[in-house]
């Protein structure tokens, strides 16, 4: 790589890194204060705060990724235009599409780096994050039972604690309510209690300390009331409210075992023998339509390849005269890659609950959006005076002037 290669993508990279960085903490900050009021105010460890926001990183890197890259193209050849480097360099011979070449494969590995975000680490890190969601919204977060949430436990227990420490360990004010199959109802309170683990299964066992157990029958006939110093009760509450195993849903499958569920919807639409499942994994994936399968595969494989095409969309924009307002094509560019962006999304939201297929409409959707950046590139390439864009924004500020006289 030459100098002027490096030159270009020294001047790139901090402006693609500030923007991810910038956007992910902007993004994170509204969810992150959800997750603290959620979390604190049931006695979870802050540890667990620190596990979900991190498991949601890779998907907000994912949507900010070509938004960093656009910047980081548009504003640096919007530099070397403005400060006529880059006239300077065509003047040496160095035409556009030399400029672009290092352009053209830092796209090729931000595209990869892309391609590993959306294929393998989100999945996982979704998976994650709902999973520790669940335990949070279920009370049973590292076996503990949170604060103020009611719990419905595997003998039929309703339970409620009034204040929970250590992670939901620890808790006061403890109420647990059962309603038997002959109609009858029995009720434990508590002034405090811990959970505590069993032998080396690890069964837990709710010992509550200084309570009163209450029993009756349906019409509040033969009422037995039981006071104790120190009851266990084994309630595993993890067991009834665990989040399902992963893959149950397409967003949570990485990106080769989509392929592999997707592939096997296929074979037996042909009419193939496909065979049992060689895991839990595509014994559940089976259950996911083939619809959602699709969209979600082809949804991953365009937004991956839509990154490349991020040079020949930013550097049209960037190029022009020094007297030109900066800011026009760049709302020209955010404002359609955000149409681009809603425009794929809704393909595979109606595709993945329709019989409409969803490769024609994503790829066509694609193919436009890549066809009109290419063009706009090559033309810019080969203009010998004005770009394409500055031409347009020339008519736009005639028009504009004959408006206000």
């Amino acid at each position: 790589m030459g100098r002027i290669d490096l030159y270009i993508v020294r001047q790139i990279i901090p402006i693609m890194l500030v923007t991810l960085f910038a956007s992910v903490v902007v993004l994170l900050l509204e969810k992150m204060l959800n997750l603290l009021n959620l979390t604190v105010g049931a006695g979870v460890s802050s540890f667990v705060v620190v596990q979900m926001i991190v498991s949601l990183f890779p998907n907000y890197i994912r949507l900010v990724l070509p938004l960093g890259l656009f910047l980081g193209i548009f504003i640096t050849f919007r530099r070397l235009s403005s400060q006529s480097e880059l006239h300077a360099l065509h003047a040496g011979g160095i035409g556009l599409g030399q400029l672009s070449q290092p352009v053209k494969k830092l796209a090729a590995v931000v595209t990869i780096l892309g391609l590993g975000l959306t294929g393998y680490i989100e999945p996982l890190g979704r998976f994650v994050y709902h999973s520790l969601y669940h335990q949070v919204t279920n009370g049973i977060i590292e076996a503990g039972i949170g604060e103020g949430i009611f719990v419905d436990t595997p003998d039929g227990f309703t339970v409620r604690v009034q204040r929970s420490l250590n992670a939901g360990t620890e808790f006061y004010g403890f109420f647990g309510y059962r309603e038997a199959d002959g109609g009858g109802v029995e009720t434990v309170t508590a002034r405090r209690g811990e959970i505590i683990k069993i032998g080396l299964t690890g069964t837990r066992s709710i010992r509550l300390f200084d309570g009163e157990q209450v029993s009756w029958e349906g019409d509040k006939s033969n009422r037995t009331t039981m006071g104790f110093k120190i009851l266990e009760v084994p309630m595993d509450t993890e067991a009834n409210n665990r989040y399902p195993d992963r893959g149950s849903d397409e967003l949570e499958l990485t990106l080769h075992e989509l392929i592999i569920a997707y592939a096997r919807g296929v074979m037996r639409s042909l009419g193939f023998t496909t065979g049992p499942p060689t895991s839990l994994l595509y014994t559940l994936a089976d259950t996911i339509t083939q619809q959602a399968l699709a969209a979600e595969l082809h949804g991953r494989i365009i937004y991956a390849l839509s990154i490349i095409v991020m040079p020949f969309l930013a550097i049209p924009l960037g190029i022009g005269s020094p007297r030109s307002n900066r800011y026009v094509g760049l709302v020209l560019g955010l404002v359609g890659m955000l149409v681009y962006q809603k425009t794929i999304e809704f393909g595979q939201k109606i595709a993945a609950v329709s019989q409409l297929p969803a490769g024609p409409f994503l790829w066509g959707s694609f193919a436009i959006f890549f066809g009109l950046s290419a063009y706009l590139f090559m033309r810019t390439e080969q203009a010998a005076g004005q770009t394409p864009f500055q031409e347009f924004e020339s008519a736009v500020r005639k028009r504009l002037r004959l408006k206000r006289a």
